[in-house]
C-alpha cells in the first residue's frame, strides 16, 4: 500500500482469482455508448452471471478498506459501470464535489455528496493502454493504473485531479462516490 496525504494506492486490492474472472467475462461483454456522458463506453457487468454475484462483495471490500483507512463510516454505496476509454480520450483537472456544500454532487445512491472517491482498475498501463495517467498536482503523484489497484482519495477540491490523454489501447475503471455518514477520527483527511 502506497500513502500521501490522503490518497492511498492498494496495488492488488482484488485478488488474482478475483481479476483472472473479471478479465476474462470483460473481454467477452459488450461496449454500451455513452451519450453525452465524459466517458466513452460502459460495460454492464450486471449482466454477466460471473459477475453479478462479485459486484457485492467487491463493493463490500471497497467500503470495508475505506472506511478502515479513513476512520468513518460511509452509506451503502452502488458501483458505477466499468468504462471503457480509448486513444484521444483525457480528463482535465477537476474535483469530484465541491467544498462549497451547496454545490455537491450527490453519490450513484443518492447520497448527498461525494466525500471520498475510488477507482478500482482492470487493466494495465503499459501494456493494455499507454497514457491515461492519473494525476494528482496537489499532491504531486503521478498514478500508472495497474489491474487489480484501487485507488482512494478525498473528493474534495484540495485532492483535484486528471487523466492524461490515452494514447493507445483500451483503459478500463470503475469509480464509485462514497458519502460519509459519521467520523470516527477528526485527524484524518475527510
Amino acid at each position: 500500500m502506497k500513502e500521501r496525504d490522503g490518497v492511498v494506492v492498494v496495488p492488488d486490492f482484488l485478488s488474482a482469482d478475483t481479476l483472472a474472472l473479471f478479465t476474462e467475462e470483460i473481454s467477452m461483454l459488450p461496449r454500451c455508448d455513452i451519450e453525452g456522458h465524459l466517458y466513452d463506453k460502459c460495460i454492464h457487468l450486471g449482466s454477466s452471471a460471473v459477475l453479478s454475484p462479485l459486484l457485492p462483495v467487491v463493493r463490500d471490500s471497497v467500503q470495508e478498506f475505506i472506511e478502515h483507512y479513513y476512520s468513518c463510516s460511509v452509506g451503502q454505496e452502488v458501483m458505477g459501470s466499468l468504462v471503457s476509454v480509448g486513444p484521444g480520450w483525457d480528463l482535465q483537472l477537476h474535483s469530484d464535489s465541491d467544498d462549497d456544500v451547496s454545490n455537491n454532487i450527490e453519490t450513484y445512491a443518492g447520497y448527498p455528496s461525494r466525500d471520498i472517491s475510488t477507482v478500482l482498475y482492470f487493466n494495465n498501463h503499459g501494456y493494455d493502454f499507454t497514457g491515461g495517467d492519473l494525476f494528482m498536482p496537489n499532491q504531486d503523484l503521478i498514478i500508472l493504473p495497474k489491474a487489480g489497484s484501487l485507488v482512494a482519495f478525498p473528493s474534495g477540491e484540495k485532492y483535484m485531479h486528471q487523466v492524461s490523454k490515452v494514447q493507445s489501447g483500451e483503459r478500463l475503471l470503475v469509480s464509485t462516490f462514497w458519502h460519509v455518514l459519521e467520523r470516527f477520527d477528526s485527524t484524518r483527511y475527510v
